[in-house]
């Protein structure tokens, strides 16, 4: 998936909880806030998810790289695709789970 296709699928996901919680009626400023936070929180569970599953091996390199000024995000990325992990199913479970906390959350 392309960046532009994350965002926009990041978007209809957030707007989509924000509905299902009957908060659409708050003000456009007040969704666009909650759509954000909804959209970063999902994005670093998301990302600690991926970093638990990671093996130890790649994990290292992944906490080297980080420490290398030199290295971009790309290359984390790189490291990260090279492990094989099912991103998909990450995703899936990681969404699933953050979806059944914040419609329960009281707001």
């Amino acid at each position: 998936m392309q960046n532009n296709q994350i965002k926009d699928a990041l978007d209809l996901y957030a707007e989509s909880l924000i509905k299902k919680k009957g908060l659409d009626s708050l003000s456009d400023e007040k969704r666009e806030i909650l759509k954000d936070k909804v959209k970063e929180t999902l994005v670093d569970h998301i990302n600690m998810e991926i970093l638990r599953q990671l093996p130890d091996d790649k994990l290292k390199e992944f906490e080297k790289a980080v420490d290398d000024d030199e290295k971009t995000v790309e290359d984390l990325g790189k490291i990260v695709e090279s492990a094989g992990l099912d991103m998909e199913q990450i995703v899936k479970k990681v969404a699933d789970g953050f979806s059944e906390i914040f419609l329960k959350e009281e707001m």
